[in-house]
């Protein structure tokens, strides 16, 4: 059934936004033979929305500034959070810290984790499930103490993995978290 989701861009310069969605939460297409009089229940509106934060664009940036791929760095869907794979990328500034040091490039991870999930209505708590990803074997012994400070309690499932590579040649690691906000915060 459609319906249009107001949503506003966080970070990156982003204004506002409408998207339209069908029935199949496929954007910006007409669903087939709807019937107009039948309006949305709470059930299906609440299902279909998702908020979107901090959206932007990979031009000008400081990876693939030649392409205009759309994303964003965090998507709140009922009361599921998903991240963006994060790095040592500092969320305003697009600088990197930590190159060569992958601890650095942990602690500023987890610090951008925590204020993705607040502005997405989560907390470093609710943290369900992380993939962490490292260029190096032994780089995980510099990582983990990171990662583990700031998730200390929380205990969450965790895969590690050691890849040949990520986005660039100065990122040695990467973190993907997903977190669900308990149903008394909602």
């Amino acid at each position: 059934y459609p319906m249009s989701v107001v949503g506003f861009g966080l970070g990156f310069g982003s204004p506002p936004f409408v998207l339209s969605l069908s029935k199949d939460n496929s954007p910006n297409t007409p669903s087939p033979a709807v019937n107009s009089s039948h309006k949305p229940t709470i059930s299906e509106a609440t299902t279909m929305a998702h908020q979107r934060f901090r959206t932007g664009s990979t031009r000008g940036g400081p990876m693939l500034p030649d392409l205009d791929f759309q994303s964003c760095q965090a998507v709140r869907a009922g009361n599921q959070v998903f991240l963006v794979g994060l790095t040592g990328f500092d969320r305003d500034t697009r600088e990197f810290i930590g190159k060569g040091d992958p601890a650095a490039q942990a602690e500023k991870a987890m610090e951008n984790c925590k204020v993705l999930l607040e502005e997405a209505g989560a907390r470093m708590e609710d943290i369900c499930k992380i993939t962490t990803y490292v260029t190096q074997r032994e780089y995980r012994y510099d990582v983990y103490p990171v990662i583990g400070k700031h998730l200390k309690d929380v205990y969450p499932v965790s895969t590690g993995l050691v890849v040949n590579g990520l986005a660039e040649t100065y990122i040695d690691f990467e973190i993907d978290i997903f977190a669900v906000i308990p149903d008394d915060r909602l």
